[in-house]
């Protein structure tokens, strides 16, 4: 008890989880012995955190710690069985008890991945008990379920809260749901075939090579559920179930109301991801970041450009630049955030995404999207971006801020830790692992100036790795375009501003590759 109130909110909530108890089997040469143990502590936990006791509701017996813990108990019982052995039935009545708080307790108010959730915690409940407890949830379960798998995921098969992280868990709840659903003999509604097609469909698309999500909005490497685990039982879940993978459309014009927003280039040595969506949904986005057009590159199957990640949920410095523009590969004015965050999960006035679209056009990729966030500094400030990807050679990124009046632009580029960065005056010059790559920052005048800071990169929970990131600044009248070029051993590739500084073309070789205007 001691050990858990001195931790931090997010450690306390895991370590009342007790899914650590199913890997911990998974890890033990005597599975019967640990079996026992597992009985004895879970014995041992329900005499010290008894649902009245006082400090211990907060993270104990809250509504989304109850529905994983009960799915944990739930297996655990499925295990002794596998053994011979027989299941405590103090835990067993502790499990009834616990079911009927959750019942009492679903989070209606918080729903999103909360709500999904605490309806598998109830499914669970619901096929393991057979009683009048157990019908309830089986109701109540398949009622929500239905509603809900219709409510948060996009049509590119996203879910809503548009963080890959979450996506991945999404995916093995929705998973594990249809896996019990059919194993307890019910017929699967074609409708969760469907989504379930998409929401793999969706996974395999956005990974990056090294087999793992963007870090877009609050995301970074799960703790116990590896990406690429998650999309190969995906699949073999298709085969058993009979459905098949819907990948998103490559191309078109997107309505970021109900499309995630991210847009992918892959090519055989090239991966990047553009973040052009809304930052969750309107009812509940808290796990907003203020990363509204930015994107991650990997080259050579290493990332190169990256998100920040997420430290951990505490208030705190961590929490507070993990979520900031600064923190991601895009633009701020005026040293104002494109969406308002603070504390740890409140939003205010949002970044709205308009005009988002993909094309192939002159042998490129072309992203595109606008944003409002900054029409809260000014209600004509618009910030538009071009993002051009040659497979393979370079990335073109070109920004327009619409507006009037002189403003200071910042633009934001982070690089893996990797990297070993230097620049010059109008350049930026990173190595990683032998490979040189370059960093071609327009207008080349003496108004952008550049700035090499050391950032932090929070690639997993608890963990955290110094890295290099660039700001460019650029102080003038609006409108205003600048951008930059990333490419490999600096080929002849420029970005030319025209005179009126409102359009821009792309020069290769001489060739001219692709004109950009604003919308």
């Amino acid at each position: 008890v001691a050990l858990h109130d001195s931790q931090p909110l997010l450690w306390q909530f895991h370590y009342a989880y007790h899914d650590y108890l199913l890997a911990l089997y998974e890890e033990a040469e005597d599975k019967e012995r640990f079996l026992k143990q597992a009985a004895a502590f879970i014995r041992m936990w329900i005499d010290d955190f008894p649902l009245y006791k006082e400090g211990v509701r907060g993270s104990v017996w809250y509504a989304y710690v109850l529905a994983i813990r009960i799915e944990t108990w739930v297996r655990l019982h499925t295990l002794f069985q596998k053994h011979g052995m027989e299941f405590d039935e103090r835990i067993v009545r502790e499990l009834h008890f616990t079911t009927r708080v959750l019942l009492r307790n679903i989070e209606h108010g918080t729903m999103a991945n909360h709500l999904m959730k605490n309806i598998k915690g109830i499914l669970f409940a619901g096929l393991y008990f057979e009683d009048e407890v157990g019908q309830q949830c089986r109701q109540i379960a398949l009622e929500l379920l239905e509603r809900e798998i219709r409510e948060q995921f996009c049509e590119d098969g996203c879910h809503f809260e548009r963080s890959p992280m979450y996506h991945v868990a999404m995916a093995t709840d929705i998973m594990d749901m249809l896996e019990l659903l059919k194993a307890s003999g019910r017929e699967l509604p074609a409708l969760w075939m469907r989504t379930l097609g998409r929401i793999v469909g969706f996974l395999e698309n956005v990974r990056h090579p090294d087999d793992e999500i963007p870090f877009f909005n609050d995301a970074t490497k799960s703790f116990f559920i590896r990406t690429g685990d998650v999309l190969e039982r995906g699949k073999r879940l298709f085969t058993q179930l009979g459905c098949v993978v819907v990948r998103p459309e490559k191309f078109g014009h997107f309505n970021p109301a109900n499309h995630s927003g991210i847009l992918v280039c892959r090519s055989e040595d090239m991966f990047l991801a553009f973040d052009g969506g809304y930052v969750g949904p309107d009812y509940q986005a808290g796990h907003a970041h203020c990363d509204t057009l930015s994107f991650e590159l990997s080259w050579h199957g290493k990332r190169l450009i990256t998100d920040t990640g997420v430290y951990h949920y505490k208030e705190s410095r961590e929490r507070t630049y993990s979520r900031s523009t600064e923190a991601h590969n895009t633009i701020r004015v005026d040293g104002v955030d494109q969406t308002s965050v603070w504390k740890s999960f409140r939003v205010g006035r949002r970044a709205k995404t308009h005009s988002l679209y993909a094309e192939e056009r002159n042998r490129l990729h072309v992203f595109h999207a606008i944003h409002d966030g900054f029409t809260r500094i000014q209600k004509s400030i618009f910030h538009e971006r071009y993002t051009a990807v040659k497979p393979g050679e370079w990335v073109a990124v070109v920004d327009f801020l619409h507006g009037f009046g002189v403003h200071t632009a910042e633009s934001f580029l982070h690089f893996h830790p990797d990297c070993r960065v230097t620049h010059d005056v109008h350049n930026v010059f990173a190595e990683q692992h032998s490979r040189q790559y370059t960093v071609q920052f327009f207008p080349q005048s003496i108004s952008m100036k550049l700035d090499l800071r050391e950032t932090e990169y929070y690639p997993e929970f608890g963990k955290k790795l110094p890295r290099t990131s660039i700001v460019a600044s650029l102080k003038g009248g609006f409108p205003m375009a600048m951008g930059y070029i990333i490419s490999e051993n600096s080929p002849a590739v420029r970005l030319e501003i025209d005179p009126d500084g409102y359009s821009v073309r792309i020069r290769d070789d001489d060739q001219q590759y692709l004109c950009l205007m604003p919308e």
